[in-house]
């Protein structure tokens, strides 16, 4: 299976540390967002105030319509960020 690599940096703009939280990447299959996939899921064991960490990840080359990627709280459930990345 054909993979592409995506790279991005999550950021802590706050002043606080955040910890631990999950890094969730999802494959949005239609425009209208109602269908996702996951694709994979990376822990990220403390994100310090200020500070910020890369995240790299294989995606299956398949044509998702876009990409979700979303930073959970791992105790709580808690989305503490969410982006959409259109397919380029």
């Amino acid at each position: 299976m054909r993979t592409t690599q995506l790279t991005f940096v999550v950021q802590n703009t706050g002043n606080v540390s955040v910890n631990p939280v999950d890094c969730l990447v999802r494959g949005i299959v239609d425009a209208s967002g109602a269908s996702t996939e996951r694709i994979s899921e990376h822990p990220i064991t403390c994100l310090p105030a200020g500070g910020s960490q890369t995240v790299s990840v294989a995606i299956p080359a398949n044509p998702y319509h876009a990409y979700q990627v979303r930073i959970v709280s791992s105790g709580l459930s808690e989305i503490v960020a969410e982006r959409v990345y259109p397919r380029q």
